[in-house]
């Protein structure tokens, strides 16, 4: 049964920043296996929340083997008609309910931290880059699919409970150091798989990739984030070249993002 629902507003989230400078904000940074959360209040993080959706990545990866297997044994698909309905149903039924799952976390995670703005990244400029598999690049585009679904379902609860949601653009927020700006490099911890790891070779600072692009992320709220310059980007290109790849095919170019991202702001409803 559809109702109505009254939420003061106190204002728009860029006139608050402004003027209260104390305000409780929260960083989101989303990736394809977790979803990493800090809280902010001024410029003191109390608390970081990782939410982790590994598994469910790799099921939706694995029906689409799946889905791309049959096809290649039934031929070129008939034109009018659905082929795996079964399968795309499935996978279509766990980026629902994946992406709800991880927007009440995020949501109930931050009520029960008092946080009164929501910072997102814009994130629809990500494509896949060229060269996958047909499963591979499809889960990837599903992956980012799944984020703008969380967005959009975060932003509608929170604003229910008188949350505002806005968004930053993303560009560099996981290779430049919180501590001195400088660009650092993505590495694994174990040599292998996903570069989950930040080292910047100018401070020495080491840490987690999500926990670096959510710490920054507040530096792009706050309009004090320094982007590379010129110098600092020919430098680093080498590094990121030989130890970013596998980085660069999940999240896409940061210099993609850079150059077609904006902010928005939620509307005061």
């Amino acid at each position: 049964m559809p109702f109505e629902k009254r939420v003061p507003i106190r204002g728009k989230a860029e006139d608050r920043r402004r003027t209260e400078p104390d305000l409780k904000v929260a960083t989101v940074d989303q990736n394809a296996d977790s979803t990493v959360a800090a809280v902010w209040e001024g410029r003191r993080c109390r608390g970081v929340q990782t939410v982790w959706h590994t598994r469910e990545n790799a099921k939706r990866e694995k029906a689409l083997r799946k889905v791309a297997r049959k096809q290649k044994r039934s031929g070129r698909p008939v034109k009018g008609e659905r082929s795996n309905a079964g399968l795309w149903r499935y996978i279509s039924g766990l980026d629902t309910a994946l992406a709800w799952q991880i927007a009440a976390a995020i949501l109930a995670w931050a009520v029960a931290a008092g946080v009164q703005v929501l910072v997102f990244e814009y994130l629809r400029p990500y494509r896949p880059l060229r060269g996958l598999s047909w499963s591979r690049r499809v889960n990837r585009k599903r992956s980012y699919w799944l984020r703008g679904r969380v967005l959009e379902r975060v932003r509608h609860l929170a604003l229910c409970q008188g949350i505002l949601t806005v968004e930053r653009n993303p560009a560099w927020t996981s290779q430049a150091c919180p501590r001195c700006s400088h660009l650092g490099e993505r590495f694994s911890p174990g040599e292998r798989a996903y570069p989950s790891g930040f080292r910047c070779g100018h401070c020495g600072w080491t840490g987690d990739a999500n926990v670096v692009a959510v710490l920054n992320l507040k530096r792009k709220w706050n309009r004090t984030f320094r982007y590379p310059t010129a110098e600092e980007k020919r430098a680093a290109e080498p590094s990121r070249r030989r130890k970013a790849g596998a980085a660069a095919s999940r999240e896409g170019s940061p210099e993609t993002v850079g150059a077609n991202a904006r902010s928005a702001d939620a509307p005061a409803a």
